[in-house]
């Protein structure tokens, strides 16, 4: 038995055949008229089946997901696709092959982009012409229901369209951010990304058990593995059900410690599923999502409409809203143009403050639509005082303009750069709230791009150097009499949850999908033996120790433990 170690992308056990698509069949060109009809249809039908998966998942509620597949119809549609295609046809190649080669320069284009978000967009772009080559031949590849699907890369269309028929999914590349893996999450779709040409060495058909919580794959399963992972699938299951029954019981350690458990979103559905899963509010809400295919600063009607679905079903509860973040990952065409982008270029509330439109049309609209829910306006990339400062004033003028006479507003910083961790107890006295937004300040305190597969690895929050910041900035938030809380994905993380109960952290802001087992997790630990795990993580030298501190911690109050013994064997 042979176990593959990928990355987990998606949550979930599976165990079932190898699939892999096969290339669209090979045949001979018919007229340079005939590949042309080919290609059309190829292309139409693609479009077609885009455009109802968009339907559908718009009816089940899934708002973001169809977002993204919309973004693959109209690359099908898109006419200088369809007009390379049609070059391609009339040069005398087949139809499947001349879709593939139109495809492949404009994704290759997209392969060079600085901007990730971009980048991305190739795996989606080449996954649209690969069903439409395989609908230009009038046949629809599909895996058998059952299968493990085993890919290099796959489309958001191509996940959303299998989700309730294949078993998991294991992709030699790709990565956690991709939008297939997006795709996967919010439609419980075991996934493990970057499992290297050893997955995509498996033959069709060979029996494969996946672990998708630890990126574990396991080729030919004997016996033994298969009925632990059998009894993980049930668990599984059994545990959904239990967290569905418990979702509005306090995040409380087993001595009384209560945390605050609120969720990340970007989408009307990500609210929806948020207050579902029993999240008390949004610690996270990103407001820049809606616009980043924006021409210009959006308007104070654009903010508007944009808002207020989102903060409607979060009467009395807390709507921590976050002011436009765009640059590094996130920076749009207009911006784009004028050359921003890059992880250490302009980002975030520094962009805003420098534009005319850029943070005073937001919060008017902001504070015109909020409503009854609890508001904190989070401020993106604080590096200094006076940051905080001037949006405190900028929203004191829109509060005075849009409602006069409700109270000051909330205002937060959001510390994701070393210089803000290091300067805690200043801007801690300058705000309501603290936001620890672990994703940036693990990439910038540890000089690793989480998006670069090169150095991805390194970007962990479990460093000794992004523990001793986060220490820093809960004692200057206690110090201060304010709350703080985590936002990055890390707050769910076995590998740092239970130092951040230790630390002393009062709320954790995590994913919708990821709210039952965070809750889970703190329920079962005591804030006394976090606050020992937390000291000795505090003395470690390496993010290996710091990582066995935390997880021990979680094993202890489980009962089981995270990497069972029979995970140890031949390694690829």
């Amino acid at each position: 038995m042979v176990v593959v170690r990928g990355t987990p992308a998606s949550p979930g056990a599976a165990i079932g055949p190898a699939w892999t698509r096969d290339p669209s069949g090979a045949r001979p060109a018919g007229t340079a008229a005939e590949e042309i009809a080919r290609v059309i249809d190829g292309l139409r039908r693609a479009a077609a089946e885009l455009a109802g998966l968009v339907e559908a998942l718009t009816a089940d509620g899934h708002a973001a997901d169809a977002e993204i597949v919309e973004t693959n119809h109209l690359m099908a549609t898109d006419q200088t696709l369809v007009d390379a295609a049609i070059r391609e046809a009339q040069s005398g190649t087949p139809a499947p092959e001349a879709i593939l080669r139109a495809v492949e320069p404009h994704a290759r284009a997209l392969d060079s982009l600085d901007d990730p978000m971009l980048a991305a967009r190739a795996a989606d772009l080449r996954a649209v012409g690969r069903r439409a080559a395989d609908l230009a031949l009038g046949v629809a590849v599909d895996p058998p229901a059952g299968a493990v699907v085993v890919a290099d890369d796959l489309g958001p269309g191509e996940v959303a369209q299998w989700a309730g028929r294949i078993a998991a999914i294991v992709l030699a590349g790709s990565g956690t951010t991709a939008h297939a893996a997006i795709v996967a999450r919010s439609l419980h779709v075991p996934l493990v990304t970057a499992a290297g040409d050893h997955a995509l060495a498996i033959p069709v058909g060979e029996p494969i058990g996946i672990d998708a919580d630890r990126g574990l794959v396991w080729r030919r399963p004997d016996a033994v593995t298969r009925a632990r992972l059998e009894d993980r699938i049930e668990g599984l299951r059994a545990q959904a059900a239990a967290d569905h029954a418990e979702r509005h019981r306090p995040a409380a350690t087993t001595d009384g410690r209560v945390l605050r458990l609120l969720a990340n979103a970007g989408t009307a559905a990500e609210v929806s599923a948020a207050l579902e899963a029993g999240a008390d509010g949004v610690g996270l809400l990103r407001s820049e999502l809606a616009f980043l295919d924006a021409r210009a600063w959006p308007t104070e009607e654009e903010h508007a409409a944009a808002l207020a679905p989102l903060l409607q079903p979060l009467a009395n509860r807390i709507a921590t809203v976050r002011t436009l973040d765009f640059g590094a990952d996130k920076t749009p065409p207009f911006l784009a143009e004028q050359g921003v982008g890059g992880l250490l270029g302009p980002r975030g509330i520094r962009l805003a403050l420098a534009a005319p439109d850029g943070l005073d049309p937001q919060l008017r609209a902001l504070l015109r639509v909020a409503g009854d829910c609890v508001l904190r306006i989070l401020v993106p990339m604080v590096a200094e005082v006076c940051d905080v400062e001037q949006v405190r004033e900028h929203a004191l003028r829109a509060r005075d303009a849009v409602a006069p006479g409700s109270p000051d507003p909330l205002v937060g910083a959001m510390i994701e750069v070393p210089a803000a961790a290091l300067n805690a107890r200043a801007i801690a006295r300058a705000c309501d709230f603290l936001s620890i937004g672990t994703n940036d300040l693990v990439q910038y305190t540890l000089a690793a791009d989480r998006q670069d597969p090169a150095v991805a690895s390194l970007a962990v929050a479990h460093h000794p150097a992004v523990i001793r910041l986060i220490a820093r900035v809960v004692s200057a938030a206690h110090a201060a009499g304010i709350p703080v809380d985590i936002c990055g994905e890390a707050g769910g993380d076995p590998e740092l949850l239970p130092l951040l109960v230790g630390l002393g952290v009062d709320e954790l802001s995590v994913s919708p999908s990821r709210l039952a087992a965070t809750r889970r997790m703190v329920r079962s630990i005591s804030l006394q033996r976090a606050r020992i795990a937390a000291t000795a993580a505090l003395d470690a030298t390496s993010p290996d120790q710091v990582a066995a501190i935390s997880r021990a911690v979680v094993e202890e109050g489980s009962g089981e433990p995270l990497e069972e013994l029979g995970d140890r064997v031949e390694r690829v």
